[in-house]
């Protein structure tokens, strides 16, 4: 039988103090949105379909163009717009906005509509003090 595995031993003197801190910082983007001809839209609404184009695209940003692609519905943009046919196909919220007070309001000037989707990400990095370690020859 060989002898049992000697536990390493630890003592406060030989324990390395380390530190590390949070970092939150939040980045912010804008979209504006354009609709011209505003009037032209008057005959959609309940009890129609919804026609829409849609894509989501992360890029990449190594200049490789290997881009990831996300046409929601499987409806490629090559192929033309989708027809949103059942109700709560899609996300919204109904309540948001009567059309009587939307078209009497100052959002909507010269059959113009501006819509600005702003989001914002918090981003956390940790940092702390960085160790080396040298091995000592036996």
């Amino acid at each position: 039988m060989g002898s049992a595995a000697t536990k390493p031993r630890y003592s406060k003197s030989n324990l390395l103090d380390t530190s590390s801190k949070s970092i939150n910082e939040t980045v912010n983007g804008s979209h504006e949105f354009v609709i011209r001809g505003y009037s032209l839209a008057k005959g959609m609404g309940p009890g129609t379909d919804v026609r829409a184009l849609f894509e989501l695209k992360l890029l990449d940003q190594s200049g490789k163009g290997r881009h990831k692609v996300d046409s929601h519905f499987d409806s490629p943009l090559e192929t033309g717009p989708f027809t949103l046919k059942s109700k709560g196909s899609i996300w919204g919220f109904p309540q948001y906005l009567k059309r009587s007070v939307l078209e009497s309001s100052n959002y909507l000037k010269d059959d113009c509509l501006v819509i600005r989707c702003t989001v914002g990400v918090v981003g956390t990095r940790v940092e702390g003090r960085k160790h080396y370690a040298i091995p000592v020859p036996p």
